[in-house]
């Protein structure tokens, strides 16, 4: 299963829309620092996300 998902910073008022193949892992590599577009504005909280079977369309 693939997603795109939104996470939203409330101290800092941000939204990040990304994708991934594994939801969980990648909101946890947001909130570690592990991921160098998002580490200045933690904490992250997953708001939204859409799952489909294949990446094929994945922003259609």
């Amino acid at each position: 299963m693939f997603y795109v998902y939104n996470i939203f910073a409330y101290k800092f008022d941000k939204f990040y829309i990304g994708q991934t193949n594994n939801i969980q892992v990648r909101v946890q590599r947001h909130n570690s620092g592990s991921e160098k577009a998002t580490m200045p504005f933690i904490p992250w909280t997953l708001k939204f996300y859409i799952g489909k079977q294949t990446r094929k369309g994945l922003w259609n």
